[in-house]
């Protein structure tokens, strides 16, 4: 096991220990519940790998801002504004991609910024170098104290370090708990930042530090030891100071280095190569992110409420109906407080006598409700925020949204629904919305993770914005052990592209799929749903998607389960302020899990947006895999018939009925009704290919007795191999083009 499994999130320490192994086929031995009997003894059966990327069956990595050198021992947190002692350390999770500084009456404007639904609070600016400060150079990680004899070792990790002096970090300390004793003036060009009585000033730029004291007698000039580790984004500072067993108050900010002034870099009017800009005629103080926030600091924002008959369409004027505390990034309080220059409410009172004695306490680790988390990814894709690459937010360290329903527990596997945000919008979208988070995270006991995919909308799913959804779904599996039986998907605009490309290139994983105001879907991907019911919701006045799309006539033509729900009056962010899903959920809900293993599986691979090297492929699901597409096709589909099952594809009725709830709407669908069974089976496996040069079977998967002979009978557009693969053996068979029959015993 490794370290994440020994209880190194405070959750897992006050809950005990049981963190997720991935979907359970990840052995690829064993049978799934309600899987087949072929007639094997169950610890014999080879069953396919599990849907999705592999890494869903591994340990999350331990990424290098993480890891710990030195005397430092405490595992990370991963959740922001959170704190705990352990292990003999204090340990402060900072918020991420916060770094907008005061609030300057201008939102900056980053390549992460700057939508209608992912503005900041702040309104700094990084200077022009972008290979240097990257957009993101003064963004605190995490914050870690602890004693050393009668020193005192402190270690700051920064989400971007591209250069070791580049960005100044301040940490003032109040010793007496007086703020008439003291200072107010940080120096250093900060200035004041409200009634601290700060006792003890401590400054580093990475390659160096000072300490200043304001009381008399005290380490004043005494040398201050620092390393950097460039490859951890870490600085560790080892500093004369004493504290005992007393309990000191601890505030910080950061900024950039001048380091012919030896001071935080003022903020200019604009910026130039190196020098900060967006002062807005505000005077701002030179900070761009403040330390201590605790996760109820910074709040979710809410949607305030429109007239009935209100249309809103426009997103650039969606921001006139939400209040000003809105929380895209967390940084709507740390702007206000910067602006009125006190941070006084940000602080940590650090108890030594806890750290002397090695008392663990994680009472501020929230243990439900929304929170805002970090993963560390297992791939490199640079640092900082990126104008033009692979991903916006690079970096090794991404941040996601969670609701924790209040029941939760580790004790068993706990159902997640994986909400996808649109593409003017962040990983705190849908975490806003509280009746979203009742109906789909407390009301069915499950967890509601919301990823950022490394940027509000440029991956659109796809690439590493895929990438991003998977790396942190592994990661909330190997810290709260996620039941891989009940997922759900789906998200508004962008996100029900996304939801509609994650359930169609992974459909096993998935029980049910929600789009909301997200348009017409590619028919590739609507093949893959046959086992995944799929909603939609639109709106009639929604001028950015169509109301009608074809996503719903191309269902019906397949006979596949689905609901379409238009609604009257309603615009492209209409269903967000009106914030109603129980009947959404309900509709989910009523399908129950999925079949492990389907006796029909039809499957569209696309490679066009497969990458090996990070683990992404499109060519699986459920008894097939390895799907290859002809080198003379764009994708390839398999139509494959377990025809041992004794069962015919299930009789189907539609509908359309006027409904009012959650609002007049009419909703239009399909439904399968009871399945067929026939009473004459065939040890049989009919495979209807189009596109395709090579395919696998796992035959333990089905019905098949693999110790009889097997009917096989193809039909292909192109001459294609199939791979058969079973306890009883492996053997290749040819599907010439055109139709064929045979039969095969297996060796």
């Amino acid at each position: 096991m490794m370290w994440i499994r020994h209880c190194a999130v405070a959750l897992l320490v006050l809950s005990g220990c049981t963190g997720g192994t991935g979907p359970d086929q990840q052995t690829g031995q064993g049978p799934m519940a309600g899987g087949p009997d072929a007639g094997a003894d169950p610890g014999q059966k080879l069953l396919p790998p599990g849907p999705g990327p592999a890494f869903l069956y591994e340990d999350a990595p331990l990424a290098p801002p993480f890891q710990n050198v030195g005397v430092w021992q405490a595992d990370p947190l991963y959740v922001m504004g959170a704190s705990a002692y352990t292990q003999g350390e204090y340990v402060y999770q900072g918020f991420i991609f916060d770094d907008f500084g005061a609030a300057t009456g201008e939102p900056t404007s980053r390549p992460h910024t700057g939508g209608a639904l992912y503005r900041s609070g702040g309104g700094l600016h990084y200077p022009t170098d972008t290979a240097t400060y990257a957009f993101n150079a003064a963004d605190l990680l995490e914050f870690r104290v602890r004693k050393d004899g009668d020193q005192l070792k402190y270690r700051l990790t920064l989400n971007t370090m591209i250069a070791p002096d580049v960005t100044a970090i301040a940490i003032g300390i109040d010793t007496d708990g007086d703020a008439s004793t003291g200072t107010h003036d940080w120096g250093y060009g900060i200035g004041e930042l409200g009634a601290l009585g700060l006792d003890h000033i401590i400054v580093t730029w990475g390659t160096g530090a000072e300490l200043s004291s304001a009381c008399s007698g005290c380490a004043e000039g005494q040398a201050i030891t620092t390393s950097v580790d460039l490859e951890r984004n870490q600085i560790e500072l080892t500093v004369p100071l004493s504290p005992g067993m007393e309990t000191w108050r601890h505030y910080l900010v950061t900024g950039l280095y001048d380091s012919a002034a030896n001071a935080f870099k003022a903020i200019q009017e604009s910026a130039d190569a190196v020098n900060p800009g967006g002062a807005f005629l505000q005077n701002p103080p030179p900070v761009f992110d403040v330390g201590f926030r605790r996760h109820d600091q910074e709040p979710w924002g809410r949607l305030l409420d429109l007239e009935p008959t209100a249309v809103v369409d426009n997103l650039e004027d969606f921001q006139q109906y939400q209040s000003p505390d809105w929380g895209y990034w967390r940084d709507a309080n740390q702007a206000q407080a910067l602006a009125r220059k006190d941070i006084s409410a940000f602080h940590a009172d650090i108890n030594f006598f806890k750290l002397d004695q090695g008392e663990d306490d994680f009472s501020n680790v929230p243990k439900s409700g929304l929170i805002n988390g970090v993963y560390g990814s297992r791939f490199d894709f640079g640092e900082g925020v990126l104008e033009d690459g692979p991903v916006v937010t690079a970096g090794r360290v991404q941040p996601y949204g969670l609701y924790i329903p209040s029941d939760f527990s580790f004790d068993e596997p706990t159902p997640l629904f994986l909400q996808l945000h649109g593409g003017s919008s962040t990983h705190n979208q849908m975490l806003s919305v509280p009746n979203f988070m009742l109906e789909f995270g407390e009301k069915r006991n499950a967890l509601v993770l919301a990823p950022l995919a490394r940027g509000p909308s440029a991956t659109r799913y796809n690439n590493a914005g895929e990438l991003d959804v998977f790396e942190a779904l592994s990661h909330i599996d190997t810290l709260y052990n996620v039941d891989f039986g009940q997922l759900l998907v789906g998200g508004p605009s962008t996100g029900g592209e996304g939801t509609m490309k994650t359930s169609g290139r992974h459909p096993a994983l998935f029980n049910g799929a929600f789009c909301i105001v997200a348009g017409t879907f590619a028919e590739s991907l609507l093949d893959n749903h046959r086992h995944v019911p799929l909603l939609l919701w639109s709106g009639v006045a929604d001028h950015r998607t169509p109301y009608w799309s074809t996503t719903h006539l191309a269902m019906l033509e397949r006979g596949y389960r689905h609901e379409q729900g238009i609604f009257p009056g309603y615009g492209h962010v209409r269903h967000y302020v009106e914030d109603q899903w129980a009947p959404a959920r309900e509709y989910l809900d009523s399908f129950g899990p999925a079949p492990t293993y389907p006796w029909h599986v039809t499957y569209t691979a696309d490679p066009e947006f497969a990458n090996p090297q990070w683990g992404l492929s499109h060519d699986r699901a459920y008894w097939l895999t390895e799907i290859a597409v002809a080198s003379d096709a764009v994708i390839g589909r398999v139509d494959a018939f377990d025809l041992s099952a004794g069962k015919a594809v299930p009789a189907t009725r539609t509908y359309q009925e006027y409904r009012d709830d959650p609002d007049h709407h009419i909703a239009s669908g399909l439904v399968w009704t009871d399945p067929v069974h026939l009473p004459n089976r065939s040890n049989g496996l009919k495979l209807d290919l189009t596109g395709v040069a090579s395919v696998t079977v796992w035959l333990d998967a089905t019905s098949i007795d693999v110790r009889q002979e097997i009917e096989i009978t193809t039909t292909s557009t192109h001459d294609a191999v199939v791979t058969l693969v079973s306890h009883a053996g492996t053997q290749e068979v040819s599907a010439p083009q055109g139709s064929s029959a045979r039969s095969i015993t297996l060796n």
